[in-house]
């Protein structure tokens, strides 16, 4: 009896233990995505560039961006989007409209202030992810972006260096 007694003790002074501890906040999803704001510029692949321009928009609870990958000078595709933090789906929403007309919805979140991971569902199977992308501040002007095609197996690597403000 006194070792049930014990037993009882020890897993009530545990379970209450466990609900006192302190839990982080949650993220504040709209403000980091404020870290994009910005001209950003890097090297997407031989002979082409990155340009990517980020400015806020609903009093800093989004932004809408404007896109270009250049090679040797003459833009081969632009893309316009919106990103924003989605309060009911609780999660960053993020479209983009390609200049050939392709639409593209990526969905996710900020694991840390500094990584947002990013997914395209198929069009087709809304439950199937075939693409993601982590964006990764390595400091305030300087992100490191990895895509992967989980069709193909690709990844493409790159960085981005914020040119202006």
């Amino acid at each position: 009896m006194k070792n049930c007694i014990f037993f009882i003790y020890v897993l009530v002074f545990f379970v209450s233990a466990s609900f006192s501890q302190t839990t982080e906040p949650p993220l504040d999803q709209s403000s980091i995505l404020m870290q994009f704001k910005g001209t950003w510029e890097g090297e997407y692949g031989k002979d082409t560039l990155l340009t990517w321009r980020g400015d806020p928009i609903a009093n800093n609870k989004g932004l809408y961006s404007y896109a270009k990958l250049t090679v040797k000078g003459n833009i081969i595709i632009e893309s316009w989007t919106l990103i924003a933090y989605d309060t009911e789906l609780k999660k960053v929403q993020w479209f983009e409209v390609l200049s050939g007309g392709i639409v593209l919805t990526y969905v996710g979140e900020f694991g840390s202030p500094t990584n947002l991971n990013l997914y395209l569902h198929s069009k087709t199977e809304s439950e199937r992810i075939v693409f993601k992308t982590l964006l990764h501040f390595r400091s305030a002007d300087m992100l490191e972006v990895t895509e992967t095609d989980l069709i193909t197996g690709a990844v493409r690597n790159y960085v981005l260096k914020r040119i202006s403000n």
